[in-house]
C-alpha cells in the first residue's frame, strides 16, 4: 500500500510519481492519497478567498505569501488529469470521497469541498 497525504499536488511530474507507485505496488495493491480539492479556493492577502482557473494547469502560488500556498506554490490539475495519469501507469478507482468539513472555521467551505480523496488498485496481471 501507498498512503500519500497532501503531496501528489506538490509534485511537477505526476506521471512519474504514478509510475513509481505502480512499480511499487504489487497486483491488487492499493494507492490511497488526499490532494486539496482542484475545485477549492486559495487565500488571498486580504485573507479572502480566490479560485485558480481550473483549466489553466501548471505551478501556481497565491499572493498570500504568509499561507502556506504563497510560500511553496502548488501544481494545480484537473481531476481529468489525475484520472488520465493514474489510470495509464495501470491503477484503477475504487473509492473517491469530496467531505464536507465540519469545522466553524471553514464556513468557506460549505458551498466546495475543500479535500479530495480517493483510493486506486494496481490492476492485476493478466
Amino acid at each position: 500500500m501507498v498512503v500519500s497525504n497532501l503531496a501528489l499536488l506538490d509534485m511537477e511530474d505526476l506521471s512519474a510519481v504514478a509510475q513509481t507507485i505502480s512499480c511499487l505496488l504489487q497486483p491488487g495493491g492499493i494507492l490511497a492519497f488526499s490532494i486539496l480539492h482542484p475545485c477549492g479556493p486559495y487565500s488571498t492577502p486580504e485573507q479572502t478567498l480566490a479560485y485558480w482557473d481550473y483549466y489553466q494547469e501548471g505551478f501556481h502560488r497565491s499572493e498570500n505569501l504568509h499561507s502556506v500556498r504563497g510560500r511553496v506554490g502548488t501544481y494545480h490539475r484537473r481531476l481529468e488529469t489525475y484520472f488520465q495519469v493514474l489510470a495509464s501507469a495501470g491503477l484503477m478507482l475504487e473509492a473517491m470521497r469530496e467531505p464536507r468539513p465540519q469545522a466553524p472555521n471553514l464556513v468557506a467551505y460549505r458551498s466546495v469541498p475543500a479535500l479530495l480523496l480517493m483510493r486506486w488498485r494496481k490492476k492485476a496481471c493478466s
